[in-house]
């Protein structure tokens, strides 16, 4: 189990990390405040790609890219309640999916795709929409 540190600004459960296959990696969150995006990973040098649980007792995900035609894909999708009535806003969930796409010789594609809720469960799909 890989630990990470977190920061202050850090609050979702779950902080990316991308491994390379030189062994090098890079992290969401240093842990001193300095965020890295998605567009940092060197998709080239990539070999896999993983949530990193923030706080215990909730699942790590990792997606190995075992084929040269493979690609990661990697969001967070963030569901915000409103009352319109009182004009409020209630409860909030942000949803973390980790998944891969690739194209095989036929011409086909295929995906792939994790879905990580706040209480720990999973959910795998191949429908990008499954949540």
């Amino acid at each position: 189990m890989i630990v990470m540190g977190s920061c202050e600004q850090c609050g979702d459960l779950w902080n990316w990390l991308a491994i390379y296959r030189d062994g090098e990696q890079l992290p969401e969150c240093t842990g001193t405040g300095t965020h890295h995006v998605f567009a940092d990973i060197d998709l080239d040098r990539l070999e896999s790609l993983a949530w990193i649980p923030i706080q215990a007792g909730l699942p790590q995900v990792v997606v190995v890219l075992s084929e040269p035609t493979m690609r990661p894909i990697l969001f967070r999708r963030r569901q915000v309640e409103l009352n319109m009535a009182t004009e409020t806003m209630g409860a909030r969930q942000t949803i973390h999916c980790l998944g891969w796409q690739k194209n095989l010789g036929d011409g086909c594609n295929v995906e792939s795709f994790t879905f990580l809720f706040e209480d720990g469960s999973l959910l795998t799909s191949p429908d990008r929409n499954a949540v």
